[in-house]
């Protein structure tokens, strides 16, 4: 059985919660990566910010960058894993929370490193369900997720 361990890449930058939207960006795009942990002092996940959630902070707001706060834009509500789970549980959970990535976390809650669906791919891992959970991030919104949540394009759109 293939744990997350085997696959997830370890060495993952983290952006403190007081961090500017810029400071953030500049780690993506240095690191070549489309998420950021956000971590307290003892590295301890507070959220996640991904380069979609900085390019819709600064176009729907009124601010620059340098202006907003990771803790501001951040999601806080996480599908994450540990470094024992099966990576066939993993993948159910980037499946049922519609995510490409999960922070991988310690008992108490340290960050760990990050699972992503291409860490899985390039392992050649969990083949039946790398496909599953691919299927299912894949899947469009419904409208009535983007009423729920506040897109402005449903209200605009009206």
């Amino acid at each position: 059985m293939t744990l997350v361990k085997d696959v997830c890449t370890r060495e993952v930058k983290a952006g403190a919660p007081d961090d500017t939207l810029a400071e953030g960006a500049a780690l993506l795009w240095t690191f070549d990566c489309g998420i950021l942990p956000v971590v307290d002092d003892a590295r301890r996940l507070l959220g996640v910010v991904t380069d979609r959630d900085i390019c819709m902070a600064v176009a729907t707001r009124d601010q620059r960058a340098s202006q907003l706060r990771l803790r501001e834009v951040m999601s806080g509500d996480l599908a994450v894993c540990g470094p024992d789970d099966a990576l066939a549980a993993a993948l159910e959970r980037m499946a049922r929370a519609r995510v490409r990535r999960l922070p991988v976390v310690d008992a108490a809650g340290a960050l760990l490193g990050m699972l992503s669906i291409s860490d899985v791919v390039r392992a050649g891992a969990a083949v039946p369900e790398t496909l599953r959970a691919l299927r299912a991030i894949a899947e469009p919104r419904r409208e009535d997720i983007l009423e729920e949540i506040g897109s402005p394009a449903a209200t605009t759109t009206r």
